[in-house]
Parts: structure tokens; sequence; C-alpha cells
């Protein structure tokens, strides 16, 4: 299996700021309850399809992988404190390696599910934008290996978990008449974990698999260009553009401790690939807001390492209540 799927990234444009208090104080219990009671609440669904392609790298087959993310929205914008939302989002993954070995249809494969919830909040620091998230999934995999020795499948499945928590810093500023720049930073840090599992199906061929876990962390820097045209009635239109560069800090693939399910000597192995060290990524589409305060944008993403590429289309809609 060339490919794990740990999780899956989107990039949202946003334009638009958060509140805060004049003071910075924090508001007693009857003070953010009134609030909060009397904050604008919106809501919002969003949907992306991604294909991932991985090249052979590092003793690992080329692979595809195919997305679909589904996220829904809940954000408050109570009087006197911050913007901020509750995601509650469902992926779910499927990755085939491209080759299949000698005596089988397909190859290796893997599947998985994963139901998140991500919190996020903006803060407003002079004339900068801090959006800080953090977001807690709990994640379903299903293995299917091509064992020659046996000529049969291993099947597998096993659980586990996610923690992503992240920072993004921005600003905006004009170019031209209707013509803005908006400069980002972005932190990310995701660990995952995922408990032990064995093999069966492949008889004395099924491994045992010791638990895996993981870090990754990645830094993002870029611009995004836009424009407002407005088009009556309070409505307007703004396509926009972007382009960040993307680092990778840890690069190692993911190493487990593997031995056969009926005993006998373990090792450590290179269970999943590594993702490179630097690429780009692209950014393009139009958004629209209307009169009455609903969003909805449209975008295509775009993300270029040396050994693979990634490709997304998504929909977003919010709705004032």
């Amino acid at each position: 299996m060339n490919k794990f799927i740990f999780g899956f990234a989107t990039c949202t444009v946003g334009f638009g700021g958060g509140f805060a208090n004049a003071d910075n104080s924090l508001p007693n219990q009857p003070a953010l309850l009134s609030a909060l009671a009397g904050s604008n609440f919106e809501l919002s669904y969003e949907a992306d399809y991604n294909v991932f392609k991985q090249r052979a790298k590092g003793g690992f087959v080329a692979a595809t992988t195919d997305a679909n993310d589904h996220r829904l929205g809940l954000h408050f914008r109570p009087d006197g404190l911050p913007y901020f939302a509750v995601e509650f989002s469902f992926l779910q993954t499927d990755t085939e390696d491209d080759t299949a070995p000698i005596g089988f249809a397909q190859g290796d494969r893997l599947k998985s599910q994963s139901y998140s919830m991500r919190a996020l909040t903006e803060l407003e620091l002079s004339d900068w934008t801090v959006m800080p998230s953090v977001e807690l999934g709990f994640d379903d995999y299903q293995f299917e290996r091509r064992d020659l020795l046996t000529a049969s499948t291993a099947f597998s499945d096993t659980t586990g978990w996610h923690v992503t928590t992240d920072v993004e810093v921005y600003t905006t500023f004009p170019l031209a008449n209707n013509l803005w720049l908006s400069p980002s930073f972005k932190l990310e840090h995701t660990y995952t974990y995922a408990r032990a599992f064995n093999e069966a199906g492949a008889g004395f061929s099924n491994l045992s698999i010791g638990p895996i876990s993981d870090h990754r962390v990645q830094s993002q820097i870029g611009m995004t260009v836009f424009s407002t045209v407005m088009t009556g009635g309070g409505s307007s239109v703004s396509p926009f553009a972007t382009a960040k560069w993307l680092h990778n800090f840890i690069t190692d693939p993911v190493n487990v401790s593997a031995g056969l399910v009926a005993g006998g000597p373990r090792q450590n192995t290179a269970f999943l690939v590594g993702p490179d060290r630097d690429g780009i990524l692209l950014n393009g589409g139009v958004f629209v807001e209307t009169g009455g305060g609903a969003e909805v944008y449209l975008a295509y993403e775009g993300e270029f390492f040396d050994t693979s590429t990634s490709h997304s289309v998504s929909s977003y809609l919010k709705i004032p209540f």
C-alpha cells in the first residue's frame, strides 16, 4: 500500500474579520449568555472531491486516492465577542495501488472513514487576523493486501483517532480599484494514532501490525489576490486566486513493528510512504455574497510535489439566520 490516508485538508478563502471587546476583557457568564442569545448565527455546508496521485517512491508502488469530504458548520458572531465556529465533517477515502501483483486483478487497497469536529475562532490584532483551530477525529480503516506466497488476499481493519491544531495569520490591503492582496502564513501539526491489528484470510502469511503513531508538521506561506464587483442589491462577486509554498518538516516514512500472526520474530518496517519536503498549492475560484448575507463559492485546488499531485474541487454555501 502506497499511501495511508490520515486526513484531508481543504483550502478555504475567507473575506471578513472577527469581533473583539474594546478592552479585551472576558465577559462574565450572564453577559456571555446575553451576547450569544443576540448573536448572528450562520449555517454552512461544504463538499469536496479530491483525487491524489502518488508516484512510485522509496520502494512503494504508485497509488491513487479518491476522497469525498462533507462538512457542516455552525458560525456565531456574538455581540462584543470574537467570531467562532464549530464544524462537523465526514470523510471517505479509497486508496488503491496502480499496479496489481502477478496473479491478482487489483493492487493493495485501503479504505477509511473519518468523523471529525473542528473548533475555530478569529482574533483581530491591529491590521492582522489570527485564526487558530483544533480538530479531533475518529477513524475507521479497512485493508486488503495481496499475498503472493498464498495467492490470496489478507483482510484487516482497525480504528484510531487524530488531532490537528493549526494557526493562520493573514492581512489584506488594496492593490488598485476593486483589487486586493492578502498574504498569509499557516502552521499545522497533526498527530494520528491507529490501534494494532491482525490480518485474516492469508493463512500462515497473515501479518500482525503494531500500533501506528505519526506526527506531521507543515507550514504554508502564500498570497491571495481577489477582486470584488458589486452586482446590485447589496450582492457582490469576488473571483480569487491563491498561490502558496508548502513545506513538510517531517518526511520520514511511517515505521511499524510487524510480524506473523502465528508468531516468531518481529521487525520494524516502513509501512507508509512519507510526504515530499516542498510543494506548491494553487487555488482559484469565485466567491458570491448576496444582499441577504448568504455566501456561495466554487473553487479548484491543486497541490504539486516532486512525487505526488492532488486535484480537488469544492463547493460551499453559508446561510445567515
